[in-house]
């Protein structure tokens, strides 16, 4: 019998018995650490929601019952009316899927951290960090006027360090914002959103039913035949860079789509806001330049960035702009990373307890299902055994 996948055999042979000419495999296939179970989370539908999109929907929760994430759950497409508007390429538990196999691979300060995936009911959820700070786009509205520079080049250089290091692994964003750039409980600065990323190798683009993001993307990208590569992503952050300095606003907010395409195929950008220094204004420049190969690269982006902070400063922390959200409580660089050790070592405690415990229920499974097929030539050596202390019995009565 063949099953469109792994979770339908599963549930089969959990009501079924084996057939009596199964084959059993020797060699188990281990489970990444990364698949957890619906049992592990927690969260509450009616008032946990954080934000929501065509496909999936974003909740607070619980991981293990104490740990504080950020719970992106896909729709149901096995209901009739969402399966019309879904196409193949566009599953939400695909394209969930992929975000998760490509943030498995991801261990970095600026990446928003991967806890796991859960994909063991209809509804797929990945299970990450919760920035606690909400999205940089949000912080710069709010806060505005009141940001110093110093403390903007800080937001650009820290998204940049995320950004070198995912061009470093051969990785491409596709969607670089503010938006998609989140503000954690320390006051770090984290690229999140990986719904759109691919490999470096994949830079022709697969036709798709999501939102393009037209406002940040590359001349090249907006293409009959588009070619993303990590130079678009360099585009894209000029395009964030930005809006950092305009207060989260994006590029020609009353500018229809198409028209925003035009210009950005002629290469005719914003002039940057007046509070821009010179040098972010000469980076900018050099990241919207026509020519794929004459732009910037990540590193450089890095490398400016330091030297502008050096020179700008950067503000005590009790007068940064994060430092005044609620629950976010802003710590060095070293303090950050002691305290990240210390939650990947309770994180990695309460990992392996449910680990165990899941074990034991898989192996008593596994046992039950094993034995199904075995229960009837289990009863007839029974029924044998019976007869023949029956016999047995008879014979010695005969003796006597």
């Amino acid at each position: 019998k063949a099953f469109d996948t792994i979770i339908d055999l599963v549930h089969y042979y959990k009501n079924n018995a084996l057939p009596e000419d199964a084959t059993f495999l020797i060699y188990p296939f281990h489970k990444p650490k990364w698949f957890l179970r619906h049992e592990n989370i927690t969260y509450d539908s009616e008032t946990g929601l954080i934000g929501a999109g065509n496909f999936c929907d974003v909740f607070e929760g619980k991981l293990y019952g104490k740990i504080s994430v950020a719970l992106k759950i896909s729709h149901d497409t096995t209901e009739e009316s969402n399966l019309e508007e879904v196409g193949k390429s566009d599953d939400p538990k695909e394209l969930l899927m992929h975000e998760a196999y490509l943030m498995s691979q991801f261990k970095h300060p600026n990446i928003v951290k991967f806890h796991g995936i859960c994909y063991d009911i209809p509804s797929t959820c990945i299970i990450m960090e919760r920035c606690i700070g909400g999205s940089l786009d949000n912080h710069l509205q709010h806060w505005a006027h009141k940001i110093t520079t110093g403390e903007r080049i800080f937001y650009g250089l820290e998204a940049a360090k995320g950004i070198c290091y995912l061009h470093e692994n051969d990785f491409i964003h596709r969607d670089l914002a503010t938006r998609n750039c989140l503000i954690s409980k320390y006051g770090t600065i984290k690229i999140s959103d990986f719904g759109l990323s691919q490999l470096a190798s994949d830079v022709i683009a697969v036709p798709t039913k999501q939102k393009i993001p037209v406002r940040w993307m590359a001349p090249e990208t907006i293409q009959r035949e588009p070619r993303y590569s990590a130079k678009s992503d360099i585009w894209s952050y000029g395009v964030m860079l930005y809006e950092i300095f305009n207060n989260g606003m994006k590029p020609w907010p009353d500018m229809n789509v198409r028209q925003c395409a035009t210009n950005i195929r002629h290469g005719i950008m914003p002039d940057m806001p007046e509070i821009t220094p010179k040098e972010i204004i000469r980076l900018v420049n050099k990241c919207w330049r026509m020519d794929v190969e004459k732009r910037c690269d990540s590193k450089y982006i890095v490398r400016k960035l330091k030297k502008a902070q050096l020179y700008h400063g950067l503000p005590e922390t009790s007068d940064l702009t994060i430092s005044k959200l609620e629950n976010v409580k802003v710590l060095t660089k070293e303090e950050t990373e002691m305290q990240e050790e210390k939650n990947d070592y309770e994180m990695e405690m309460m990992s392996k307890t449910a680990a165990t415990e899941e074990s034991i229920w898989t192996e008593q499974s596994i046992i039950t299902m094993a034995m199904k097929p075995l229960e009837p030539l289990f009863k007839r050596r029974r029924i044998a055994q019976i007869r023949k202390k029956e016999l047995e019995g008879r014979k010695q009565r005969r003796k006597e």
